[in-house]
């Protein structure tokens, strides 16, 4: 049953409503969930947990100057359940005075489409929606009402899929701009403030139904094992999640200096692992380092798993070249390195202006063109160079960045023919995965710049030359992390 108390008052039970505070409080500082002038997007189904975290934030808006923006999400399951919500919800954010903004997704046909459960495609769209509004209105964090029995279900339910070290960390306080700030409250709390000021929340029959694994945990396994093993199974999971935890930071901290030792990534978003390096690791810190690139490379929670991660490990020490992953992922071997990429096309076509900054935004890479005045010397001619000098007067103008075709052809600097692009590019042992993210600068002729490698023989700086074109570009550095 849905439906709101208009004469609701927080001052009705001041003293629970202090001792909640002050945790809730103590949570927000303890995680560094919350700062001065925060905008937050309020998840609210209508659910005790939610109305809980809606009224505890709105307590502290004041104090914090929050702007809180609730939303709900139709995820068009259970059509007649979700109007009583919606009415539910608008009643209880008029009387906070908040705008309720309710989005709508199909998740039963999302989930047919995508074949996977309804609530794996429930959760991923969900977040997805988060994430889009969080870019679009320029929010600042997403607050869920997660807690802690949901941690100690979650714990659980890892456990019994054979989850590792990270997995028994649970459900995260913080995680990006997502918040938790009733991640250490138990239900029962949660009910308790609930009940003492009189606040009604809405009541989802799905969750009485064991048809989902996580209320098979919750309504049937959790129960049997506080009656036959553990009373205080929830606190033993929690228990066992903050030590993983702490654990879990120490491995990382050393991972982490093994991923910048050993680790580069490309304009590309590809993963290259110096295998010479790489292969001194312990086994354990091989799979965080594999683990990280993977992760970093999916939008999915759960990849990689343990087979995936074996599949690579053993692609090293094989004779084959390259295997294909799960979710169009690719792991290739050239020489000494390891690749880890999304197995998709990078295209990109870009007029370069002259004395103009442009953006590839494919690579993340910026380019200028520009018409100088003197003549460089000759310490400037650098093969593998970010930058190039051409005969002005010999390029046959608009200037084009492309990657490569099948079919390229070009006259190397100092060559006496032409040579097809990809003979060139085997010679110069460039690895298979790097040679879609070459930038061709172009002229109306055809190619005067192979970036980084070498320029076309008819456009070099002679004695005759008049005029020079710098050609330059910037290559983002992106950062490396063990998340």
């Amino acid at each position: 049953m849905c439906h709101i108390n208009h004469r609701f008052d927080l001052s009705y039970s001041i003293e629970l409503i202090e001792i909640m505070l002050k945790r809730f409080k103590d949570n927000i500082s303890k995680f560094a969930l919350i700062e001065m002038n925060d905008s937050i997007l309020v998840a609210l189904s209508g659910g005790p947990d939610s109305v809980c975290l809606l009224m505890l934030l709105n307590n502290i808006k004041k104090q914090y100057r929050l702007k809180l923006f609730p939303i709900y999400i139709n995820h068009m399951i259970r059509p007649e359940a979700a109007k009583k919500e919606i009415k539910f919800c608008r009643q209880l954010c008029k009387t906070l005075n908040l705008h309720l903004t309710i989005q709508v997704v199909n998740i039963p046909e999302i989930a047919k489409l995508e074949k996977i459960s309804l609530e794996d495609a429930g959760r991923r769209f969900r977040y997805k929606i988060f994430s889009e509004i969080l870019s679009e209105e320029k929010i600042d964090k997403i607050a869920l009402g997660h807690h802690a029995d949901d941690n100690a279900e979650t714990v659980l339910f890892r456990i019994f899929r054979g989850t590792g070290i990270k997995g028994l960390r649970g459900i995260p306080a913080k995680r990006g701009k997502i918040i938790r700030p009733l991640i250490s409250f138990r239900k029962s709390d949660i009910f308790d403030f609930l009940k003492k000021n009189k606040l009604s929340f809405c009541k989802d029959q799905s969750n009485k139904s064991s048809e989902f694994t996580r209320n098979y945990i919750r309504n049937e396994l959790l129960p049997e094992i506080r009656k036959r093993i553990n009373p205080e199974v929830v606190s033993a999971l929690i228990n066992l999640s903050e030590t993983a935890a702490e654990e879990d930071e120490y491995l990382a901290s050393l991972t982490e200096k093994e991923i910048k030792r050993c680790l580069s990534i490309t304009p590309g978003r590809k993963f290259e692992i110096n295998l010479n390096k790489f292969n001194s690791l312990p086994g354990w810190q091989k799979k965080r380092v594999i683990r990280f690139c993977l992760r970093e490379l999916s939008d999915r929670k759960s990849f990689p798993d343990r087979q995936t991660v074996e599949r690579i490990l053993d692609l090293i020490i094989s004779p084959k070249s390259s295997i294909s992953l799960p979710y169009k992922q690719r792991a290739e071997l050239s020489q000494q390195s390891l690749f880890l990429f999304s197995d998709r096309k990078i295209e990109f076509n870009l007029e370069l202006i002259i004395n103009k900054r442009s953006q590839l935004k494919e690579l993340d890479i910026w380019l200028k063109a520009s018409q100088i005045k003197y003549l460089p010397n000759k310490s400037s001619f650098k093969r593998m160079s970010r930058e190039v000098f051409l005969d002005y007067n010999k390029v046959i103008f608009p200037l084009l960045i492309r990657n490569s075709k099948p079919g390229d052809k070009f006259k190397p600097l100092g060559s006496s023919g032409n040579r097809k692009l990809s003979d060139y590019l085997i010679d110069k042992k460039l690895p298979r995965a790097l040679r879609n993210e070459i930038l061709l600068v172009c002229d109306l002729k055809g190619i005067i710049w192979l970036s980084g490698f070498e320029i076309a023989n008819r456009v070099k700086i002679d004695k005759l030359t008049k005029k020079v074109l710098k050609i330059e570009f910037d290559k983002r550095r992106h950062k490396k992390t063990a998340v």
